[in-house]
């Protein structure tokens, strides 16, 4: 299960310093920006559960330096690890592609080689070194950044390598990766649990204001909470107390990469699971539900609380 995304910096998240390297540390170059697209990635695979790291070749400058750069381009804190070498003009720093750097960001947050893609423009020091770690890769194919002399080096597999035009294409590439192909449910993580209630607003007073779940969305006969990463949907039911059915939890969704989704149902179908409801295109994404063998109601979802909030907008 592939948990982090290590991040090359200059060419990949943002446009390099003037002449290609920084003779002076990063922060100080107000010319430096985002590359297109590179926000709106890092907040899909924050969303899609993913810890991310930067891991950068630099001639002077140091973490600290690059800290202060991304902070000053808003996306600090999208990162648990930092990483600018400031190797390039003194050999005897270890900086890519020294395996030695890449083990430092795994060692700093525990994640195995085999849970961990690089990204980045350049083949010899991003790509290749980390396929030699025995972590994944996706390199960047688009000429106006991508980098690559060594051509003749051979590659392991696994760790796989794909390869994407550019950083609007890296959550699909890494949905690819992700996909675990001794299995036939590639659930990412928990998602939400929907609990049936008597009375809405007796229970928003339990769950938010005695809890201190936050409200989201309240609707006419449901409501919306966050938790920490997971979420909670309350949905009014009176009804069931005329059906002699009991109020409490309704189903548990399992969040799943879209790209695994329609495998995933098929291999339900195999199995012979009872398939309730779906699958079907709802509330910012593909769900099914299914049921166990005791009858208890699961849902496979694809969505996120933020996907969700988007659609209701």
């Amino acid at each position: 299960m592939l948990r982090l995304v290590i991040w090359d910096l200059g060419d990949t998240l943002t446009t390099p310093p003037p002449g290609g390297q920084d003779k002076k540390p990063l922060d100080e170059y107000p010319e430096i920006s985002l590359r297109p697209g590179v926000l709106e990635v890092l907040q899909t695979l924050q969303e899609q559960g993913y810890r991310q790291a930067v891991l950068s070749n630099t001639a002077v400058s140091d973490s600290d330096s690059g800290r202060r750069m991304l902070k000053r381009l808003g996306i600090e804190l999208y990162f648990d690890s930092i990483c600018a070498t400031a190797s390039e003009l003194d050999s005897s720093i270890s900086g890519k592609p020294d395996p030695v750097v890449f083990q430092r960001v795994l060692e700093t947050l525990n994640i195995p080689p085999d849970e961990a893609v690089m990204v980045g423009n350049t083949w010899d020091t991003d790509i290749l070194r980390a396929n030699r770690s025995g972590i994944h890769a996706v390199w960047l194919q688009n000429p106006e950044v991508s980098v690559r002399k060594d051509f003749s080096s051979p590659v392991a597999t696994p760790p796989f390598i794909l390869p994407a035009w550019d950083v609007q294409q890296i959550p699909e590439a890494i949905a690819v990766l992700a996909l675990d192909r001794g299995t036939i449910l590639r659930v990412r993580d928990f998602s939400h649990v929907t609990i049936n209630v008597s009375d809405l607003n007796k229970s928003l007073d339990f769950y938010a204001g005695q809890l201190g779940m936050r409200l989201v969305h309240r609707g006419r006969r449901d409501a919306y909470l966050e938790w920490g990463a997971a979420w909670v949907c309350l949905q009014e039911r009176p009804e069931l107390a005329s059906q002699r059915r009991q109020f409490g939890v309704d189903h548990v969704a399992f969040y799943i990469q879209p790209a695994a989704f329609h495998e995933a149902v098929e291999g339900l179908r195999r199995a012979n699971v009872p398939i309730v409801r779906g699958p079907v295109e709802r509330g910012g994404g593909w769900t099914v539900n299914f049921l166990d063998p005791d009858g208890t109601q699961l849902e496979f979802h694809t969505g996120t609380l933020a996907g969700r909030m988007k659609v209701w907008a």
